[in-house]
């Protein structure tokens, strides 16, 4: 059957919806299957080229850049994708997309009576600094606490948001800051207790990095606010605390500490797009299989959230 595809899972193309995103003056991938004769009728706001064994090497040159704009080139997730365009060459027809005008669109093949579509949305780059920051708790008992994470983590936690978020919403972030927090909570009883967001919120939120628009803590264990969660965004500060050893919420194959760690981040960058809803919007939704569910979760983000964090 006549259809597009993605080259790759959650890269910014979801086939089930006919849906894709792609970046104001950058460029993505997308597959069209079994097309044979069929011929580009429609395509407005975008340039579109396929990708063949001679035009490979452009091609990889229009990615290599579009990475670098999200701070992955050179990153796992970058290589990764790279070879899967590469490994589809002569099985699929494959697309070179670029978005030359801000908004939404479609292209559509045809053939004959027959023809296939796919919308897309052309949506300009966001960047944001971030910060991370390892924490320590320590109390007057002597008691302590200490994440397993440490900084040499924060370039592999940097490519798990550019990875997310880059691709699927055309939003990346940069390196601020990544140090060592030791904070003492005083008389809080953590031998028998994991950080509370209360003791959160009072002593450690505001050791944020003033310079980044956003700071992740990471901590050893933690139960918010409201005792349901063990990692929790604070949207009026633009911090958010994620646990070491997050609840198994997630769909199988699935990392559970980066859907949690990016999950949280989403919070905020909904916050920052909708700043009006902050406070009565909790931006989770009821889709299984996507980033902020209720129920099972992925880092995949589907059109409903991409337009909450980047409108196009």
């Amino acid at each position: 059957m006549t259809q597009f595809d993605e080259v790759a899972p959650k890269a910014g193309v979801d086939a089930a919806n006919k849906f894709m995103v792609v970046s104001l003056n950058g460029v993505t991938v997308v597959a069209l299957d079994d097309a044979k004769g069929f011929q580009l009728q429609d395509a407005k706001k975008l340039d579109i080229s396929e990708i063949t064994t001679k035009t490979y090497a452009k091609t990889l040159h229009a990615m290599h850049d579009q990475f670098a704009k999200w701070n992955l080139d050179g990153a796992d997730q970058a290589k990764n994708y790279l070879a899967s365009v590469h490994g589809q060459l002569s099985a699929s027809r494959l697309l070179l997309v670029k978005g030359t005008a801000h908004g939404e669109t479609a292209i559509q093949f045809a053939s004959g009576k027959n023809s296939v579509k796919i919308r897309v949305a052309v949506v300009p780059p966001k960047q944001f600094n971030v910060a991370f920051k390892f924490v320590e708790v320590t109390n007057n008992a002597g008691d302590s606490k200490k994440t397993k994470w440490d900084k040499a983590k924060a370039q592999d936690f940097l490519n798990v948001l550019n990875w997310t978020f880059g691709p699927q919403a055309n939003v990346s972030f940069n390196l601020a800051d990544a140090a060592p927090l030791s904070v003492n909570v005083k008389d809080f009883p953590l031998k028998d207790s994991a950080l509370t967001g209360q003791v959160f919120q009072n002593l450690i939120a505001g050791q944020k990095y003033k310079s980044a628009d956003l700071t992740v803590f990471l901590v050893k264990d933690y139960i918010s606010k409201d005792k349901k969660g063990m990692s929790e965004a604070f949207p009026d500060e633009m911090v958010c605390a994620v646990a070491d050893d997050p609840p198994n919420v997630v769909l199988k194959g699935e990392d559970k500490f980066e859907v949690t760690f990016a999950h949280e981040v989403c919070h905020l960058l909904q916050d920052i797009q909708q700043p009006s809803e902050a406070a009565t919007v909790t931006g989770h939704h009821s889709r299984d299989g996507i980033l902020m569910s209720t129920g099972k979760e992925s880092s995949r983000v589907d059109e409903a959230l991409m337009r909450r964090i980047n409108v196009p």
